[in-house]
């Protein structure tokens, strides 16, 4: 629960790179980065799949506890 998840397109090569970004939107860990509503993740997931622009805003990466070499 705690890694990052990985793209949708990484697992499955046929998973088009704008869907694969819709659900590592939809998967964000942070509520605020994630759709705000079935409605918006339904609309952008329609106009991914008939082929229109989608503009996805990814989550931020989690920055690491680890500290720089």
């Amino acid at each position: 629960m705690n890694d990052t998840p990985v793209p949708a397109s990484d697992v499955n090569r046929q998973v088009p790179l704008v869907v694969a970004q819709i659900i590592q939107k939809a998967m964000a860990k942070d509520p605020e980065e994630r759709y705000q509503s079935a409605d918006q993740l339904a609309t952008d997931l329609q106009s991914a799949l008939s082929g229109k622009a989608v503009k996805v805003t990814l989550p931020k990466q989690p920055q690491s506890l680890a500290e720089p070499d």
